[in-house]
């Protein structure tokens, strides 16, 4: 095996961007986190907040897509993981979840596409809901992803808390259905 996924080092991240997603509108209640709050604060202030949210939201997914990407890869290339339905494990995924859509492009909604569209984004723009005029706002756990497909300009709605979801089904799915053992036992 080429490389050793740190599995439960996705399921961490994972925790942690489902987190940041439930945590933004107190928080920002409490620090009164606005765009255009121009009160001074001696803890917290938008740029603090938005600066360390949108690094660490995007940090996470793109280590979680590269890291599946990969794990598939390796699965999908070992001959005693070739008969794993990864096709059903993502459809079983996806079950009762909206995790966003295509405003621009038509690719198909799915966990692989998804990890794509997160790894080759161009630009990225943080959905805010506003509580308080010009006083709070908060991150709603929507992020806008765009891109290019060829020629074709794509614009994903990509909501974070479900994605986190779908991912936790997915891996849980893949640990109980590959053969690790043999994966690992025979990495020489």
């Amino acid at each position: 095996m080429p490389y050793d996924i740190n599995i439960e080092g996705m399921h961490e991240l994972i925790f942690k961007l489902q987190n940041l997603c439930h945590a933004s509108k107190s928080f920002c209640i409490k620090y009164q986190i606005h765009k255009y709050n121009d009160e001074e604060t001696d803890d917290y202030d938008w740029t603090y907040y938005f600066g360390g949210l949108k690094s660490f939201v995007c940090d996470y997914l793109i280590q979680c897509s590269i890291k599946l990407r990969v794990l598939l890869d390796i699965l999908k290339n070992d001959d005693h993981n070739k008969k794993i339905n990864y096709d059903s494990i993502d459809k079983k995924s996806l079950d009762n979840i909206n995790i966003g859509k295509f405003l621009k492009g038509n690719d198909r909604i799915n966990v692989r596409e998804i990890c794509n569209k997160i790894i080759h984004a161009t630009d990225t723009q943080f959905d805010w809901q506003e509580i308080e005029k010009n006083k709070i706002e908060f991150w709603t756990g929507i992020i806008h992803l765009y891109g290019k497909k060829n020629i074709e300009d794509w614009e994903l709605k990509l909501n974070v808390e479900s994605f986190c979801t779908v991912l936790l089904r997915f891996l849980n799915s893949l640990e109980d259905e590959a053969d690790w053992h043999h994966l690992y036992k025979y990495d020489q």
